[in-house]
């Protein structure tokens, strides 16, 4: 008995994975190197505990993200909030990562419920509202691609180039960060991608001559305007057989090779900021002219992209200003010929990316459902474009036509090329005419 008494009273090892803990816990240090960690999309950062990031630069912004972060179940329109009042800060990227994570996250069998969750995780509103219209356009339509997985993978791309573009969201934001993280090997395309390469050349400080790169610009920017300006058969004959020519001689479209050549030069002196900017409108601007570097082009984030460049400085802002003429007179026009034909909902995308852009607001999922004309979209066109709902057809066309006015309007009051400011006069004297008129 003794014997076994002694046996039980012994010590016994203890198996490491019930052991006790007995380490003093690592505090949490808050660094924008530890935010982004290896990942530039920033996807699932630790938020780190309340106040931690109070002494760092940009930190309310981060602490705002980081609030949401800490939530079991973030949705979109928490990290749009958190992006809408926090401009300009790291607090964008890293709100638009958190929209990555849970498109990424976003799994189904390509149902209208699934294909809602994708719109709302690509910044899309409204989402679950049905459109006033007979048979809607499914939820993602728009998006490239026959099959859902090939729609996903667009989606992700576009929600990728999205955050990439987040971190140039303005001057103030600190990339050293996210330059390094784009160096990991998994990351190889997104850092060559223009806005991989744009981050990288800010972040490295580089610095050369940029004014051919900005001729190159202003080249495409002309030739992109003279081509919205077309109106009638014969014009746009003209502009076609132009462009033709050009091709025929140098192997290259015009507008696409000035875009590209000015992004070489702007982005070898990013270390200014309104040459930022310009790169910036010079990629978004390719991707409008459906030639880009980055393919593929689609989305409705090119004009709002465009918009948002014009904080970079004075320059950019004159540029913004005319790619929004062209892309709202496009845009015009498209409605015009398109309201009553089958293609409506194949065009309203377009339409309303740039009514949209130009206005800095979010796009409801509604709106591109419709596959025909009636009043609720009209309303919707309308009030977009004008603030006052209209529900004709004419009063529609002029509200989006008083809005390109007023684009017009905008850019003439700023300092243009002769070239392009007398273009600019003609489209303007035009577009007063048919507002008298009607």
């Amino acid at each position: 008995m003794w014997f076994l008494l002694l046996a039980l009273s012994c010590a016994k090892e203890i198996p490491p994975h019930l052991r006790v803990d007995t380490t003093p816990p690592t505090a949490f240090e808050a660094s924008r190197s530890g935010l982004v960690g290896r990942d530039p999309l920033v996807r699932r950062p630790d938020p780190g505990p309340v106040g931690a990031w109070s002494g760092l630069h940009q930190g309310q912004a981060i602490a705002a993200w980081a609030d949401v972060a800490r939530q079991a179940r973030p949705q979109p329109t928490h990290w749009a909030e958190v992006e809408a009042l926090n401009r300009g800060t790291i607090a964008v990227p890293l709100s638009r990562g958190g929209l990555l994570a849970g498109l990424e996250f976003a799994q189904g069998d390509g149902g209208v419920e699934h294909q809602q969750d994708i719109a709302a995780w690509l910044g899309l509103t409204r989402v679950a509202a049905r459109p006033a219209t007979q048979r809607p356009s499914p939820p993602i339509d728009w998006l490239p691609g026959r099959t859902i997985n090939e729609k996903m993978d667009t989606a992700h791309h576009i929600a990728r180039r999205w955050v990439l573009r987040g971190w140039l969201d303005g001057p103030d934001i600190e990339l050293d960060a996210v330059a390094e993280a784009l160096e990991g090997s998994a990351y190889t395309a997104l850092s060559d991608s223009p806005y991989g390469r744009l981050i990288h050349a800010r972040a490295s400080g580089s610095q050369a001559d940029s004014s051919d790169a900005k001729r190159a610009l202003w080249t495409a920017t002309e030739a992109a305007l003279s081509w919205a300006m077309a109106d009638g058969q014969r014009a746009k004959q003209t502009e076609l057989e132009r462009r033709r020519n050009y091709r025929t001689a140098h192997q290259e479209d015009l507008v696409s090779a000035k875009l590209s050549a000015a992004f070489q030069g702007l982005s070898q002196n990013a270390s200014d900021d309104d040459n930022t900017g310009m790169a910036l409108i010079a990629i978004e601007a390719a991707r409008l002219n459906r030639v880009c570097a980055d393919p593929p082009c689609d989305g409705l984030d090119r004009v709002r992209s465009i918009h948002d460049a014009r904080v970079w400085g004075p320059m950019s802002g004159q540029l913004a200003t005319v790619w929004e003429v062209i892309a709202l007179k496009e845009a015009l026009d498209t409605l015009s010929l398109a309201l009553d034909q089958p293609i409506l909902h194949r065009r309203l995308p377009q339409v309303f990316e740039a009514i949209a852009g130009v206005r800095g607001a979010p796009i409801q999922l509604p709106w591109l459902r419709h596959r025909t004309e009636n009043p609720v979209l009209l309303a919707a066109l309308s009030q977009l474009s004008s603030g006052v709902p209209q529900t004709t057809r004419e009063n529609t066309i002029l509200a989006v036509t008083g809005l390109l006015e007023q684009r017009c309007d905008q850019a003439m009051s700023g300092d243009l090329p002769p070239s392009i400011n007398d273009m600019m006069g003609r489209l303007h004297d035009r577009i007063k005419k048919k507002l008298a008129s009607d």
